[in-house]
């Protein structure tokens, strides 16, 4: 499980942020999605780590501007 936080500028209100992280759960079957408008940001957990080509296209199809992308590791507890 991957930790995932995206820069996203442009994002104006709770619509934005309903709207980016919709395209975010859709793209990368994420979850524990959470969209920041006043934070610029995205976050969530993914099984997979997704390319940073990937996340960039999908902020820029649904219409705002990537900014960047950091990842950890999220530890299991029975691994």
């Amino acid at each position: 499980m991957y930790e995932i936080k995206v820069t996203v500028t442009g994002m104006m209100c709770h619509n934005c942020e309903r709207h980016m992280a919709e395209a975010v759960e859709k793209a990368f079957q994420a979850r524990k999605v959470k969209a920041d408008h006043e934070k610029n940001e995205v976050t969530f957990v993914s099984a997979e780590l997704p390319a940073e080509e990937a996340v960039k296209k999908c902020v820029e199809d649904t219409g705002y501007i990537f900014g960047g992308m950091e990842s950890k590791e999220k530890k299991r507890l029975f691994s």
